[in-house]
């Protein structure tokens, strides 16, 4: 079976399996090390093996990342309890690339708005390259900080689906300005205009638009037709949207 899809089906087995075989791999390199003794060679030999079959730390940190790098991030954030060397490695930034934040959609809860600001600059920072922002993490402390801390971040998705009422964005003066891809889920009783002027400025790079959601629209002649979000305006500000 191929690995990435017995890995999809069960990925604590699938550790499991990497590890022993890259530890297999290593205690075959090291059958001849000189260090072992002529006398006691035999049971030197045998206490090693066992010793490595242990020890999963022994393995070099690139074949651990990769290691790691199959694990979601709810199984990387359990690995970091159990010694400081998998807290290290599953606090590296390769392994947080592609970042889900909508609890609802399957992806990480942050409970803690000042430590997730924190985490945006030594976790995420060159790496990041896909984000999902739900609604109570589009500020602008938060936007902000992946300006200017992730420079590599081309696929954003705000999630104002749920949304009541926005933050306040009058304080808004960066956006990540590299994007390829920006996805916006609108809410059925919010208006958008006002943080899009925002960041009409931003959107130069821009080659996909997804905005999902409904547009209210009036049944009555006499009533005044509202958009949720202005497409016209947007097209206008981003004139590599294919």
């Amino acid at each position: 079976m191929d690995l990435r899809h017995l890995i999809a089906a069960n990925p604590a087995a699938s550790f499991s399996i990497v590890a022993h075989e890259a530890l297999d791999h290593i205690v075959a390199d090291g059958e001849n090390d000189d260090c072992i003794s002529q006398e006691h060679g035999y049971v030197s030999h045998q206490r090693s093996r066992r010793r490595l079959r242990r020890d999963f730390n022994a393995l070099p940190e690139k074949v651990l990342l990769a290691v790691f790098s199959y694990l979601p991030h709810a199984e990387l954030l359990r690995c970091a309890r159990v010694c400081r060397l998998w807290r290290a490695l599953s606090q590296n930034s390769k392994l947080w690339k592609t970042v889900f934040l909508r609890p609802d959609h399957h992806g990480l809860h942050v409970k803690n708005l000042d430590q997730f600001l924190s985490l945006i600059g030594h976790r995420f920072s060159l790496s990041l390259q896909y984000i999902e922002l739900p609604m109570e993490l589009i500020t602008a402390d938060v936007l902000h900080e992946l300006a200017n801390k992730c420079p590599n971040l081309k696929y954003l998705t705000l999630d104002f689906s749920t949304a009541m009422q926005l933050h306040d964005f009058n304080d808004l003066n960066a956006f990540p300005c590299n994007l390829k891809m920006l996805c916006i889920c609108l809410s059925e009783v919010i208006f958008l205009e006002g943080f899009m002027r925002r960041i009409y400025a931003y959107l130069s790079s821009l080659e996909t638009l997804q905005i999902i959601g409904t547009i209210e629209k009036s049944s009555e002649a006499e009533e005044e037709v509202y958009e949720t979000i202005n497409i016209s305006k947007i097209k206008a500000q981003t004139p590599n949207l294919r």
